[in-house]
């Protein structure tokens, strides 16, 4: 089984979140998949210190918090760490993505530089057989599906520019502007 990432984990523990405030039953074990060894740590410490406080006359039973509140609690704070980190862990898989590609290219090119044979032929087919696309070719064609997708994203798109207000379609000029700024400093 692949080792679970924390792309997967931020999806997860949100629909975890969403049942547990659903009154749904979920299993503890699929919420400790999910929490780090600290995190789960943290969750016995905040139980700990939750039974030490109810000990305490001056604590109400109006302010006791059972475990469903304290993991509610920990789950709140896990996913928003996990989405302020979101863009960077998507980044990192894109990355690694990318190396793991590179490593298989040049294995498969330079063994058939050794072996007398096309180069370029073995490095794409090794690429394929790993799933990803072989150099130099994209997608060529786009499926009837794609097309009529395409179509419709168009035709929502101008509806929005039509219902704008003057001051939106200003805002969307400037952010069309900013953008071809932007890829015309990245092309220099």
């Amino acid at each position: 089984m692949p080792k679970i990432n924390n792309v997967h984990r931020f999806d997860r523990l949100k629909e975890i979140l969403k049942k547990i405030k659903n009154n749904e039953n979920v299993e503890i074990r699929d919420i400790n998949n999910l929490l780090t060894d600290e995190q789960e740590q943290e969750l016995k410490d905040m139980w700990t210190d939750e039974q030490a406080n109810r000990k305490n006359k001056s604590y109400t039973k109006e302010q006791w918090q059972d475990k469903r509140a304290l993991r509610i609690k920990l789950i709140e704070r896990v996913i928003k760490e996990l989405d302020d980190n979101l863009l960077n862990e998507i980044e990192q898989l894109q990355h690694q993505r990318e190396v793991k590609a590179a490593r298989i290219f040049m294995d498969a090119y330079f063994e058939a530089a050794d072996n007398n044979e096309n180069k370029w032929s073995k490095a794409n087919i090794a690429l394929q057989r790993a799933g990803f696309l072989p150099v130099g070719r994209a997608v060529r064609s786009l499926s009837k599906r794609d097309i009529e997708l395409r179509k419709m994203e168009e035709d929502i798109r101008k509806r929005f520019e039509a219902e704008m207000t003057a001051e939106e379609r200003e805002q969307l000029e400037l952010l069309k502007e900013t953008e071809a700024a932007e890829k015309k400093s990245k092309k220099r």
